[in-house]
C-alpha cells in the first residue's frame, strides 16, 4: 500500500481499501436482486392490482421521489457530521497546543 510505515498499512489506506470492497459487494448484491426481480416480474398477473391502484404513482415515480427526500436528508446528515468535525478538530487543536 502507498502509506505504509514499516509495513503496516495507513489508517486512510484501510478506509479506502475497505470502502472498495464495500462498494463492489453492494453492487453485485444489487445486480443480483436486479435479475431476481426481472425473473420475478414475470410471475405477476397483468393487472396486480385488479383495478384498486389506478391512481397510484409509478414504481420508478416512488424511487424517484423517495431518493429526492433521501439526497436532502443525507445532505443535512453531511453538514452535520462536517459541522461536528469542525468542532472536534477545534477542540483537539486546543488540547495539543496546552500539551
Amino acid at each position: 500500500m502507498a502509506g505504509t510505515t514499516n509495513g503496516i498499512p495507513s489508517y486512510k489506506d484501510l478506509v479506502n481499501e475497505t470502502q472498495q470492497q464495500a462498494l463492489a459487494s453492494l453492487k453485485q448484491a444489487q445486480e443480483f436482486w436486479l435479475r431476481a426481480t426481472e425473473i420475478g416480474v414475470g410471475l405477476i398477473p397483468s393487472d396486480p392490482t385488479f383495478g384498486i391502484g389506478a391512481d397510484a404513482p409509478t414504481a420508478k415515480e416512488v424511487v424517484t421521489g423517495s431518493f429526492g427526500f433521501a439526497g436532502k436528508v443525507f445532505e443535512a446528515q453531511k453538514a452535520y457530521a462536517v459541522r461536528l468535525a469542525e468542532i472536534l478538530d477545534a477542540a483537539g487543536s486546543k488540547v495539543a497546543t496546552k500539551a
